[in-house]
């Protein structure tokens, strides 16, 4: 991972220690999303086992656009995208909490 991006990984990672609700480890995995970098982004694709609907929003998260413009463009509801970016985070928080 790079390692000018530390200070997201480690906040996360540190998050995830302190907080024993799951939910909001999660919202908080989420909007770390857009700050990962490219090569971040490999490894996460790589090791967290995303399905084909959670890539398909990946690019659009990493832009920083707005989810009812991400669901607007892919033809799917505003919730379906907000569930598909839940299980992203989640999968985000689960990986980066075996790396330590």
């Amino acid at each position: 991972m790079a390692k000018n991006n530390v200070y997201s990984i480690y906040g996360l990672m540190a998050y995830y220690d302190a907080c024993a609700d799951f939910r909001e480890i999660n919202r908080e995995a989420s909007k770390m999303i857009m700050r990962f970098y490219a090569d971040e982004w490999e490894s996460f694709i790589a090791n967290c086992g995303f399905t084909d609907d959670e890539l398909e929003i990946v690019p659009f998260l990493r832009r920083g656009w707005a989810c009812i413009d991400i669901a607007e463009e892919l033809c799917i509801s505003v919730s379906t995208l907000k569930r598909r970016r839940s299980r992203i985070g989640k999968k985000i928080v689960r990986y980066i909490s075996r790396q330590k």
